[in-house]
């Protein structure tokens, strides 16, 4: 588990690579998460393509929910239970 900043300063909170695949996670405190927070994992997954898997955003809101193409949020309380 590691966090990903370039040297444009695109960040990602949480990388974790399992069987040679990235899982990106930007994680937000906010209850209100719309597509300007998926921005850095849309950069990246556009840049490293492929070595992608899954991109999420971690945040307080009240549901689950499709954020912007295979973008999706989920609370953090949701993802304790799965």
């Amino acid at each position: 588990m590691y966090n990903i900043r370039t040297r444009d300063q695109l960040e990602i909170d949480l990388v974790i690579k399992y069987q040679g695949k990235l899982h990106l996670f930007e994680i937000k405190s906010s209850m209100t998460i719309n597509p300007k927070h998926a921005q850095s994992l849309k950069k990246l997954k556009h840049e490293l393509g492929e070595r992608i898997d899954t991109t999420t955003i971690i945040s307080n809101t009240t549901e689950n929910f499709h954020v912007q193409k295979d973008i999706f949020n989920f609370n953090w309380k949701n993802l304790l239970i799965l």
